[in-house]
């Protein structure tokens, strides 16, 4: 282990740029046969004012180059009141590798609320309108996130008692995958666009389609609560590949990508000629409860050519999380 590659344990203490000290107190990240590159921390002056401190995952030069690269972009976003607050550096004492980050804490995820009880569409609509700026300020740096999922959305005032949202904050969380437009494997498997699945080149339209995924397993979970959303992953058995290839076959055939110009280079699934309309995502989801207003919109988010797919600002123009249509329902939420 190099002097820039601490090995972090519970009191240990720190000094930032800024002259505060830091006393870890946990590990957040605790997977067994692993060492821990994320740590719970307070102010070593007063015992509180809660940190997150994080440094490279390993020393390999990898790992070292993605640190590297997750700084910069901390550098670039560090205005942002969408993304979560890089506060200060702790110098690493060797040139080759780089400094710890400490990162203002935050009390859940969208995944542990969604967990936690339904939410209201308003709460609903507050979240997504927030994670949406966000990644506003991500592609204004020629940046994709690449990585957007509920575990990767930051919630902080969250009331246990169903609210209108509008004293949740919501922002962007760990920035290790966002990088400039490409092509490749990217996205969590549940959150994959199509052109990722199907190889072809990628841009800020593959988080959109994340970002509807988002949005379409939340109102499915006030629908059926116990039951997990479109192409989630966790329900399925087998290897990481087997849910892949699960995954991009329904995908094929919800969103007729036979029918779709765009993939027409794409090496495709055979076309099953027993597929009916019947089994169509959309038919899904009204069967699961959710409203044609809600449906319609997801429709209009949720293209398979990426080309067709709104952007941030026609998004924000259609008026949907704005408006209260349908809103009416969380009544019954909050009685």
């Amino acid at each position: 282990m190099t002097a820039g590659q601490h090995l972090l344990t519970k009191g240990m203490k720190l000094v930032g740029e800024s002259g505060r000290t830091y006393k870890l107190t946990a590990p957040l990240v605790n997977r067994a046969h692993t060492v821990s590159h994320v740590w719970l921390a307070i102010d070593a002056g007063n015992d509180k004012s809660p940190y997150i401190i994080k440094q490279a995952a390993s020393e390999s030069e990898r790992d070292v180059r993605h640190f590297r690269r997750e700084i910069q972009v901390h550098d670039k976003l560090i205005k942002s009141p969408f993304i979560r607050r890089r506060v200060d550096l702790i110098p690493s004492g060797l040139d080759a590798y780089p400094p710890k980050v400490v990162l203002e804490p935050f009390q859940n995820t969208v995944w542990g609320v969604r967990n936690m009880r339904r939410l209201t569409r308003k709460e609903i609509k507050h979240i997504m309108k927030f994670t949406l700026l966000g990644l506003y300020h991500v592609y204004e740096q020629g940046l994709v996130y690449t990585d957007l999922k509920m575990e990767n959305m930051l919630i902080n005032f969250f009331p246990k008692e169903p609210r209108d949202g509008s004293k949740t904050v919501a922002k962007l969380g760990d920035l290790g995958q966002v990088i400039p437009p490409s092509q490749g494997r990217c996205q969590a498997v549940a959150y994959r666009s199509p052109e990722v699945y199907f190889g072809k080149p990628w841009s800020y339209p593959a988080d959109i389609w994340s970002w509807g995924i988002v949005l379409c397993h939340l109102l499915e979970a006030r629908a059926q609560f116990d039951e997990l959303g479109m192409y989630d992953d966790t329900k399925m058995k087998g290897t990481l590949e087997e849910r892949e290839e699960i995954i991009r076959r329904r995908m094929f055939e919800d969103f007729k990508l036979y029918d779709v110009p765009f993939y027409s280079d794409c090496q495709l699934p055979p076309y099953d000629p027993e597929w009916t309309d019947d089994d169509n995502w959309v038919i899904r989801l009204v069967e699961k409860g959710i409203s044609e207003y809600d449906v319609t919109f997801l429709w209009n988010v949720l293209k398979a050519d990426p080309n067709e797919r709104p952007t941030i600002e026609q998004i924000f123009r259609h008026g949907y999380l704005e408006n209260d249509e349908g809103d009416e329902d969380d009544k019954s939420d909050e009685s």
